[in-house]
């Protein structure tokens, strides 16, 4: 038990993508900037309970499987 006192959690938790693009070939679908606008529209809207978010989350899927499509994502 004192030993579990003594442990602490680290202060940054970071992700890293490079496995994935090392062994499956994964590559992000979105840019930063596209991913951000889409992040804080739905949360916008959310917030301001003006719209029905289900159709956005909708929309912004569709929009989503466009774009991979568009930008030959192997999966799309």
């Amino acid at each position: 038990v004192d030993n579990e006192s003594k442990k602490k959690e680290a202060t940054l938790l970071t992700l890293s993508c490079e496995k994935s693009s090392q062994i499956l070939g994964w590559e992000p679908i979105l840019t930063f900037e596209e991913t951000i606008e889409m992040t804080a529209r739905w949360y916008k809207e959310y917030y301001d309970g003006k719209n029905n978010v289900y159709n956005l989350s909708l929309s912004q899927i569709e929009n989503y499987m466009q774009q991979a499509s568009m930008r030959n994502a192997v999966w799309a």
